[in-house]
């Protein structure tokens, strides 16, 4: 499946959550509602992650230019006080085990505005109204598990292979944990429904 694809079925589902979290608000706070809510909340953030950012190459090449100059100039250095070879070795790999962090943060950070790039703004909410809420969640992830399955490919439906592409795979872990939140959020407010129909039972 193409990018554009991949942003357009993302990008129906953020509009899908929009539906749902707008109604979902102004429901009465308890336990359950506020669970789902702050679930609901966090997956617009998880859909535009799946995106899939800067690909595996981009972020090498990146890391490679910021990361070159530093390691040269720290052999450059050890050199020149005239430390041995081992020790010009050890006080680069230190130098560069020191960097990793920052170099993470720097791709991670270009990573998500590319996302956002990508995906644009966050959609406005539509017209459900509160009793609609799971059902539209519930679309919502229709929706979703239908792009995953376009992203990994009809040929590669077995468990064992969507398995190995949740923890290998940027754009399907994503999803999987986006699809997550929502079975979460959905599980929450039948909890929550189950306990308002027991209560005017009461």
């Amino acid at each position: 499946m193409s990018r554009r694809q991949l942003c357009g079925d993302l990008n129906g589902v953020r509009a899908l959550v929009a539906d749902g979290l707008a109604p979902l608000e102004e429901m009465p706070e308890d336990f359950w509602v506020t669970s789902a809510l702050v679930r609901v909340r966090g997956l617009d953030g998880m859909l535009v992650a799946a995106a899939g950012g800067l690909s595996a190459w981009s972020r090498t090449l990146i890391s490679s230019a910021l990361v070159f100059p530093l390691l040269w100039a720290v052999a450059w250095a050890a050199g020149a006080v005239g430390l041995g070879a081992v020790w010009v070795i050890v006080l680069t790999v230190l130098a560069l085990a020191v960097a990793m962090p920052a170099l993470l943060w720097v791709t991670g950070r270009l990573s998500r505005t590319v996302d956002s790039r990508r995906m644009g703004p966050a959609p406005a909410a539509g017209e459900a109204g509160k009793e609609d809420v799971v059902e539209v969640l519930l679309r919502a992830r229709v929706r979703l598990v239908s792009a995953a399955l376009r992203q990994v490919g009809s040929r590669r439906w077995d468990a064992g292979h969507l398995t190995r592409l949740v923890h290998t795979d940027r754009v399907v872990s994503r999803i999987a944990d986006a699809d997550l939140l929502l079975c979460q959020a959905i599980d929450f407010l039948e909890i929550h429904a189950a306990e308002q129909r027991r209560g005017m039972v009461a």
